[in-house]
């Protein structure tokens, strides 16, 4: 546990965020927008350091969604034993079916469902798969996040499917 995929984050928000906040561009447009530290919720570095240099605090769990798709049983023990909690094995397999993207997409309280939609904008919870990044970068777009990633980081391990 413990791992940061900061850019999943990225590309879990990116397609979502832009048309919430007044955006009407295109992803290529928001993606440079994105790079200069302009979008409406501000700097994903400064984000990012925020919580990064308090991650060893006892009171601090960094999970990532790759390790929680990888393992979910897993991740769901590493909670539990970080709020000091035991688990049985049904414990686990009845909050891992909680959170499922299943049954999030057919829970209310998670769906977004009862948040207004916006024109063009597709499920609150997306596909739910590792890697998706694939379908919204171009190969010259991938090389400059990976540049902007060199530069900006803060010492956050960065390992991304």
């Amino acid at each position: 546990m413990g791992t940061l995929f900061p850019d999943s984050s990225l590309i879990l928000c990116v397609p979502a965020v832009p048309r919430r906040y007044g955006f009407t561009g295109n992803f290529d447009e928001f993606f440079e927008l994105f790079l200069q530290d302009q979008t409406a919720y501000g700097s994903y570095w400064e984000n990012l350091r925020s919580w990064w240099v308090l991650r060893r605090q006892p009171n601090m769990l960094v999970l990532s969604y790759e390790e929680m798709h990888a393992d979910l049983g897993a991740v769901v023990l590493a909670v539990a034993a970080f709020l000091g909690r035991e688990l049985s094995a049904a414990q686990v397999a009845a909050i891992a079916g909680h959170c499922s993207l299943e049954s999030m997409r057919a829970n209310p309280m998670t769906n977004a469902s009862s948040m207004p939609a916006n024109p063009g904008e597709g499920q609150f919870l997306r596909k739910g798969t590792v890697g998706n990044w694939r379908q919204y970068l171009s190969p010259n777009q991938d090389r400059r996040m990976d540049a902007w990633i060199a530069a900006h980081n803060c010492g956050a391990p960065m390992i991304y499917d």
